[in-house]
Formats: structure tokens, sequence, C-alpha cells
């Protein structure tokens, strides 16, 4: 190669960094957040967060004790159990109940409110149901900061804007048998 190929090489080398294109191309849309952009999030975006990945506002799972094995080989958020919407589903023999906002902690039907957002607090990390008995023991006792039940409270809140009706699974999520 001759001195000038050298040089017109080099130039344009030069001339393609200062315009950038030597950088790497922006991250494609769909990727998963890093761990920095999930600890940045806060309120209903840190509650969709939480009750969709069980990513918390460090950016890292929430640790939970007790909750099905499932968990422990693949770490997810509540709507694993009850669904994306809320509704709540069948897992085999396990009914997770519908967790929608409405569902839990208004009147329905002359029914009062099951729940307040201090009972469903105590649900979520201590697996107490409102009359302070366990939950079912599949349910994970999650281990949240203040923050991050506050944004998970915010974000179940919205679930009622969702499509589906919670009516057919307004029944109470089963109280164990006392013995």
């Amino acid at each position: 190669m001759n001195r000038c190929a050298y040089v017109s090489a080099g130039l344009l080398l030069a001339l393609l960094s200062v315009l950038g294109c030597s950088q790497k191309p922006p991250a494609a849309t769909g990727t998963p957040p890093t761990p920095a952009a999930k600890a940045a999030l806060t309120g209903v975006a840190l509650g969709e967060q939480i009750y969709k990945t069980g990513v918390g506002a460090s950016g890292a799972h929430i640790p939970f004790t007790k909750g099905s094995p499932m968990f422990a080989s693949k770490p997810a958020g509540c709507s694993a159990c009850h669904g994306e919407d809320g509704l709540g589903k069948q897992l085999g023999k396990i009914t997770c109940p519908c967790i929608r906002f409405s569902a839990l902690c208004l009147p329905v039907n002359g029914r009062p409110p099951m729940y307040t957002d201090k009972t469903v607090r105590k649900a979520v990390i201590g697996g107490v149901n409102e009359d302070g008995n366990p939950l079912d023991p599949m349910m994970p006792r999650w281990k949240m900061t203040d923050q991050e039940m506050t944004a998970l409270l915010d974000y179940l809140k919205t679930l009622d804007s969702l499509p589906g009706t919670p009516a057919a699974s307004m029944s109470a999520p089963a109280k164990p048998k006392t013995k």
C-alpha cells in the first residue's frame, strides 16, 4: 500500500470517529433494562416492575421467605401466580386469587372491604390475611421496603383499568380452616 492510501485510510477513520460512526449502535428496543435502570424506577413504574418480575428498588430481586419452591429456581413477581391482569389463576391444585384492588379493598354487593392498604401490606410481607390468619404457605413473604410496598399498592390499584372483570373472582381469598 502506498503512502497516499495510508493517509486516506487514516483520514477516513478520523472522520468516522469524529462523526460517531465508530461508536456501538444504540441498544435495540425491547432489551432488558440494566440493574441501574431498574433501580431508577419509582412509584407506579416500580410497582409494575415488582408485580411482573419481583425486582425491587435496588435493581435486584426482592428477597422472600416461604413461598413456592418455583421461586427458588426461577425468581418471579406477583404475576407468576396472580396473572398479568391480577385476576388470579389456577396453578395445578392451587387457586391463586384475584388481587385487583377492587376485589380486595372495595365493598361489593353489600360485602364490606376485606382488606385495607395496611392489611394488604401484612399479607404481602407477613403472610397473614385480613383476620391475621396465615395465608397459604405457597405465598411468598416478601422482604420489601416501605417504598417498594407503597409502589406495589399503587400498581395494584391500576389493575382495575385492565380488561376483565374481577366479579367472577370476587370471593375472598380462601381462609385456612382453623383446627
